[in-house]
């Protein structure tokens, strides 16, 4: 190799290293650009979102806060909580800490019975957003489903640079003359447009009704001979929204059950369908509605069948077929809603047979022996799970 040779080495290495580097480099680079026509994220699904609940006591509003939880679901990347028991003016103008990614912040004052006062701000405390909720019936499951996609979607438009905001100098006067108000206001102090169905899907338990499905054990008292039958069920109930009325309806199976006699025993069944009514305050307290009671009563169909156990030569069923018998039912009952999408039901029921049902056999001389009778009222009790969609 000459000498000009090695003199020219070193630059086409520097040349060669150079184009490694970016060659490593580019796939990096690509994957952290926006595809074209495409935004950033953070907008819509990367915020750093701070929800501060003033409820006036120490409970925090939990019921509204799990709400809150589900509707922030795609807009909060970082969702922190606190509870104040007094709104503090001051506070919402302090600018927040700084955050890699956009940031709001939303304060929820309940502590009033008759209307939610509600305010969002951005991080450095410039741009502000306020809105009060009339709350006819207090924080009822109305309510806070309101509050909740209301939130949402104020949330979204601040984020999205679309809100109509109040500057800070707008925002004081605008809450002074919030608080000397008592009566509720039907106008937002701002004009922020009502939840979209696209930007905020509504739950399926806060549109026309409200539907809870699932199975069911009973015990029920049937006759002397056989004290106790058991019975499966698989049923539903249908509440209209802000009705304290509901419709409800089951399919059950009775379980066999047995009584060994001589000259002959019997295994009896039945299949049932049933339906009716109950009415009742479905929340005792508005914000504990966690636990309702109800009294109700309908009627019910039965397809009952008999079949007889180690039958004696000369024994003659006088019932060779299934048959038909109508009971109607009075129940009262208490519903506790541990989670929001699950349903435990305890019910106390009472079935009044409209004709007698029993067994009986004829022996060979022709005489008619009964076997059993059923009870004319027939006390029972039934737990029930539910799925609330």
């Amino acid at each position: 190799m000459t000498v000009a040779a090695w003199g020219r080495a070193p630059g086409r290495l520097a040349r060669l290293g150079a184009l490694v580097i970016a060659l490593l480099a580019t796939p990096r680079t690509l994957a952290q650009a926006p595809p074209a026509g495409q935004k950033r994220a953070g907008a819509s699904t990367g915020a750093d979102v701070a929800v501060t609940i003033i409820s006036g006591d120490d409970t925090c509003a939990p019921r509204l806060r799990a709400l809150l939880a589900e509707q922030l679901i795609g807009v909060a990347r970082d969702l922190s909580w606190s509870c104040r028991s007094r709104f503090d003016q001051e506070e919402i103008f302090q600018p927040a800490a700084p955050s890699q990614a956009p940031a709001v912040r939303i304060w929820i004052d309940v502590s009033a019975s008759d209307e939610a006062r509600l305010t969002w701000g951005d991080q450095p405390a410039q741009r502000f957003v306020l809105r009060r909720v009339p709350l006819a019936r207090g924080l009822d499951e109305v309510g806070r489903e309101e509050i909740a996609q209301i939130v949402r979607s104020a949330a979204l438009a601040l984020l999205q640079g679309t809100a109509e905001t109040l500057t800070p100098a707008q925002a004081r006067v605008a809450i002074a003359d919030r608080a000397a108000a008592r009566r509720p206001a039907a106008v937002a102090l701002s004009p922020v447009p009502a939840p979209a169905r696209s930007q905020a899907p509504v739950p399926s338990h806060a549109l026309a009704a409200r539907v809870v499905v699932g199975p069911a054990w009973s015990l029920r008292a049937f006759s002397r001979q056989i004290p106790v039958v058991q019975e499966i069920a698989l049923g539903a109930a249908v509440t209209p929204r802000e009705w304290p009325l509901s419709a409800w309806g089951e399919v059950g199976y009775r379980l066999p059950a047995t009584y060994r006699s001589r000259p002959v025993g019997v295994e009896l069944g039945a299949a049932a369908l049933r339906a009716g009514l109950t009415l009742g305050p479905r929340a005792i307290e508005p914000d504990h509605s966690w636990l309702a009671w109800h009294v109700g009563a309908g009627a019910g169909l039965e397809r009952v069948w008999f079949a007889p156990l180690d039958p004696a030569a000369s024994f003659e069923s006088t019932r060779a077929t299934p048959f038909f018998a109508v009971l109607a039912r009075v129940l009262l009952g208490v519903e506790a809603r541990p989670a929001p999408h699950a349903v435990i039901a305890l019910n106390l029921f009472g079935d009044l047979a409209t004709s007698e049902v029993h067994f009986d056999y004829r022996s060979g001389d022709g005489a008619v022996h009964r076997v059993l009778t059923a009870l004319a009222l027939e006390p029972g009790i039934s737990l029930g799970v539910g799925w609330r969609p």
